[in-house]
Formats: structure tokens, sequence, C-alpha cells
């Protein structure tokens, strides 16, 4: 796998991600709690990249972050009031919420209905598969420099 570092500070760094998102590529950013690997939530074939680059079985599903709340339509349907009101009320920020999955995502995105949501404090990408910046069972990564001591 080649890797690439790109400076978010610098013009054009994110149009590139996001171009390497559309390509079907995997890609490592920050979120408001750690360091991520996000893949295409529409992409079946990055997904299963994400898994093999996470090392992840598939009976886990892989949480999708949203840019904005006004995204939750394009990943899930049938959301219940409750779950409504606590996305209102608490995202942007650390809250998970699982929903009924909406039937365009791809069906290994999750085992099963449901997926896993959440509308992070910062968020420049449309919606995305994202695992923690770790093989299954190793330490979460924080910051950039401990990804690359985790890979």
């Amino acid at each position: 796998m080649i890797s690439k570092r790109l400076d978010a500070s610098r013009p054009g760094a994110i149009e590139t991600a996001a171009q390497l998102l559309r390509q079907g590529e995997v890609i490592v950013f920050p979120t408001d709690t750690l360091y991520g690997v996000g893949v295409d939530a529409f992409n079946a074939a990055a997904i299963e990249r994400l898994y093999q680059v996470k090392e992840r079985t598939l009976d886990k599903g892989i949480p999708v972050l949203l840019g904005d709340i006004a995204d939750l339509v394009q990943v899930a349907v049938g959301v219940p009031p409750l779950a409504q009101q606590l996305a209102a009320r608490y995202w942007p920020g650390p809250l998970t919420l699982i929903v009924p999955r909406h039937p365009n995502l791809p069906a290994n995105i999750s085992p099963g209905n449901t997926v896993a949501v959440r509308v992070p404090f910062s968020s420049p990408f449309d919606p995305r598969a994202l695992s923690a910046a770790e093989a299954e069972g190793r330490r979460q990564a924080y910051v950039y420099e401990a990804f690359l001591r985790a890979e």
C-alpha cells in the first residue's frame, strides 16, 4: 500500500482527500475525538478494503460520519423520534446513534439492518464509513504520529 501525507493546511489538501475517497481509496484523517480510517460510505468495494485494512471481522459494522444532521436521510430511514431529538440536541458531537440503515448503503457496512452514525464537530467530507485508526485489538491513535507507529 502506498501512503501519502497531505497537510490539511495546504491549499487543495481537503479536495485531494475528497477525490481519493471518490476513487474508492482509504484515507486517514483527524476527527473531533481521534484519528480515523475512512472510505466512501456508498462504495461497497471501498468498505471491503476498510475491513481488510483494519483487520476487522465482518460481524462488526462500520460507523458512518456525517457532515451535518441533514445528511442523516442519505444513510438512514425510519429514524425514531427519540433518535431525531437526540441528534438535534447533541450533534455535532461525540454521540453515536444506531438507526435503521438506508437501502442505498451497501449491505457490507453493517451485519444487520442498522447503521451507527454521528456528526463530529468538524467534518469536511460527505458521508463516509469510518473506523478508528488502529487495527482490531490495538490502541486508538489520537495523533498522526501515533497512527504511524501503530501500522
